[in-house]
């Protein structure tokens, strides 16, 4: 619920966190003579484009079929051998999707002029 609600903030919203909050920090964090600079820019747009990667993510994970994962266990495959060896190769394609997704909701916003 809390990824979906982050998806859903504008970018005028996120660029308002990181003028008002981020770059402050990021001043008393490093003492640089600028505090707004590539750096906090770079965190606000990873932290718009996690959402879409998880939620399109978890979407790919889910939509392997229950059967890969149970024949992993009849197997004797432990939890992380089942996510690791069978989860993720069986949505390798919906994750890259994913990331794709989420670099352009972040290569898509409006650049300063």
């Amino acid at each position: 619920m809390v990824i979906e609600l982050l998806a859903a903030v504008p970018s005028i919203v996120w660029g308002f966190i990181g003028y008002m909050v981020l770059g402050p920090l990021i001043l008393r964090a490093t003492g640089a003579a600028v505090g707004i600079n590539l750096l906090c820019a770079g965190i606000l747009l990873a932290l718009m484009s996690v959402p879409i990667i998880v939620s399109v993510g978890e979407d790919a994970l889910k939509a392997v079929p229950d059967s890969y994962r149970e024949a992993a266990l009849a197997l004797g495959a432990s939890r992380w051998e089942i996510i690791y060896r069978v989860l993720f190769p069986a949505a390798k394609n919906g994750l890259l999707a994913a990331v794709i997704l989420g670099i352009g909701r972040a290569w898509a916003r409006p650049w300063p002029s």
